[in-house]
């Protein structure tokens, strides 16, 4: 009876034994294989996990990773950063075109975010021959890239499922928006970059689409380069109805209002919060667009 019973038991020993080798060849629940991902540049990259030193060479990256819960993940950022608060706190690597390259290395990052439209390639190349891992995001032509581009910051610090929510709160914000404005007559906007000299958009930007979306019609839409040179002669002769003013604080927007009501425009001038409006981020697209369609058509907001 006792060797019956020993057989047993060892057989069942053996048999656990194979069950515990072939349970050890099985991913633990939870646990996620190796993101791959291709940046801008096309270059391929591979995170065995999210990235926990980052380097942000653009406020509006610095921006979205504070929304995805990533802020304290960052170790460096530009001298223009200033969202969230608490970013001002931050190590300081220069602006976005010339970033001091001996102070990004110091800071020992596992990551560097830079933009393909904001920042300098030659920044990118020079860091990637020191080493150091560099991901460029592409540029912001419209809301589905600043969608992809938010998604794709998700992805990259582990916080994908939050991006797809702050994604789907934008989308629900800009759906409310258009649905106010598009049974009104588009209205004529110039929007001004920049004073002197005097910058503003064209088709593909994402403020044009913004533009159109608020219920408005961009009147230098047809410009031949995305960011134009513009002239003020111009600007009197398409006549618009309302101008967007997005840069300086509130004594130079006093001043620049003066200046543009010197030629006797008719347009209705206001001024938008840049951090709004500047940055491709999903909420502040949105939130911007909101604010945009108000002042385009307050008409349709004023019961609110």
């Amino acid at each position: 009876m006792s060797g019956c019973f020993l057989r047993l038991k060892m057989r069942k020993l053996i048999g656990l034994s194979i069950l515990g080798a072939v349970l050890l060849l099985i991913p633990a629940a939870g646990s996620s294989a190796p993101l791959q991902l291709k940046d801008a540049t096309g270059t391929s990259f591979r995170f065995s996990s999210p990235p926990q030193r980052i380097v942000s060479l653009a406020p509006s990256i610095t921006e979205s990773l504070y929304q995805l819960g990533a802020g304290e993940r960052i170790v460096g950022v530009t001298i223009f950063a200033d969202v969230p608060a608490e970013v001002r706190k931050k190590a300081k690597v220069g602006t976005m075109l010339d970033p001091s390259l001996e102070r990004i290395v110091s800071l020992n990052p596992d990551l560097v975010l830079i933009t393909q439209e904001g920042n300098s390639l030659q920044t990118m190349d020079s860091l990637r021959r020191l080493g150091i891992k560099v991901f460029v995001i592409g540029e912001s032509r419209d809301f589905s890239d600043i969608k992809e581009h938010f998604l794709l910051l998700g992805k990259i610090v582990g916080q994908e499922k939050r991006a797809g929510q702050i994604v789907k709160e934008a989308s629900g914000i800009i759906a409310a928006v258009r649905k106010e404005v598009s049974p009104l007559p588009l209205v004529r906007v110039f929007w001004q970059v920049w004073p002197h000299p005097l910058f503003t958009v064209a088709k593909g930007t994402f403020i044009d689409q913004l533009i159109r979306m608020a219920g408005g019609i961009n009147i230098v839409h047809e410009a031949k380069i995305r960011y134009p040179r513009y002239s003020r002669e111009a600007v009197i002769e398409k006549n618009p109805q309302v101008i967007i003013l997005t840069a300086g604080g509130k004594e130079s927007t006093k001043r620049q209002k003066e200046e543009w009501r010197r030629f006797h425009l008719r347009a209705r001038i206001y001024r938008v919060d840049p951090n709004l409006v500047d940055r491709p981020i999903p909420l502040s697209f949105a939130k911007g667009l909101a604010e945009v369609a108000r002042r385009i058509h307050p008409e349709a907001f004023e019961q609110r």
